[in-house]
């Protein structure tokens, strides 16, 4: 078990919802799902799953729709991620709900973490599972704090953590709180009973069906993350994400691997007599090949 997993309780598996086309981010869209869209040389899902590995995570089910096989092809059974990756696929959109409900066949019992497929973060999911036993809820949500809550929902909460109402899209006039908004991060952390109340082969959102429920009947926790969170789904966010990624702003292996001189050369670069690999030259890989040989493949 790794050093975050081994910190307290686990759930050992997941599911992400990436049945969506991904309008806001056409014409990147047009021709790959955005779970794969490149992001600082990998697809963008893999910072997804290495993030759930990291904390224990062993089986992460893909609830997939659009370009499905594009997915699978570039994802594979996940194994370069550290876990297990497997696929449904949705005939018809059946919401955030529903695509839950739509994966639990190939899911074990037990909690699961679900993740909306179009954040980015290295939350702390570890934390956020001793957050959710010590509670005892049927489900916990991560938030994270926003300067504009407009294009989310705001999130109240007591002073306990339980979850006491939903407010969609604030206008301009809601006055923001100076350390930021609290607004839904699009994780959540589920127990089987949660899952029960859904209807299978429905379409339902989790968000409008599920949680205003669950909150109603004292059910439903917050758990409010510190950690790096943004939602790529537009142009200039996922410009953005590239610019976070390679200035470490969160936790991934591309950082790393790139590290404070922005310089990563694989191992089976070769580099030419003479080229340089940065301001201070060199760098990875292998040294130039002999005088005569012929370039590499």
């Amino acid at each position: 078990m790794n050093d975050c997993a081994a910190a307290g309780p686990v759930c050992s598996q997941a599911v992400v919802l990436v049945g969506g086309e991904g309008t806001r981010l056409r014409p990147i869209t047009s021709r790959m799902p955005k779970p794969i869209v490149p992001l600082v040389g990998r697809p963008f899902v893999g910072y997804i799953l290495e993030n759930l590995a990291r904390h224990g995570v062993s089986r992460a089910v893909f609830s997939a729709g659009y370009l499905a096989d594009a997915l699978r092809g570039a994802i594979g059974d996940g194994a370069r991620y550290g876990l297990q990756v497997r696929y449904v696929v949705e005939e018809r959109p059946l919401g955030t709900a529903g695509a839950i409900r739509h994966a639990e066949r190939e899911l074990g019992g037990g909690c699961l973490f679900a993740f909306n497929g179009d954040v980015l973060t290295d939350a702390d999911l570890t934390a956020m599972a001793v957050f959710h036993e010590a509670h005892g809820g049927r489900a916990t949500i991560l938030l994270t704090r926003v300067d504009d809550p407009r294009r989310y929902g705001l999130v109240e909460v007591d002073a306990d953590g339980r979850v006491l109402r939903f407010l969609e899209k604030p206008g301009a006039e809601h006055a923001v709180p100076a350390r930021g908004a609290l607004v839904n991060a699009g994780v959540y952390l589920l127990e089987p009973e949660a899952l029960a109340v859904i209807a299978p082969d429905r379409q339902s959102s989790i968000e409008r069906d599920v949680f205003p429920a669950l909150a109603e009947s004292g059910e439903l926790y917050a758990f409010v993350g510190d950690s790096y969170w943004r939602d790529i789904g537009t142009p200039e966010s996922y410009l953005q994400a590239h610019f976070d990624l390679l200035e470490q702003t969160l936790r991934t292996s591309v950082s790393a691997d790139v590290g404070d001189s922005y310089l990563f050369v694989a191992d089976d670069v070769a580099l030419a007599p003479g080229a340089r690999g940065g301001p201070g030259g060199g760098g990875g890989g292998r040294g130039a090949p002999p005088a005569g040989a012929p370039p590499p493949p």
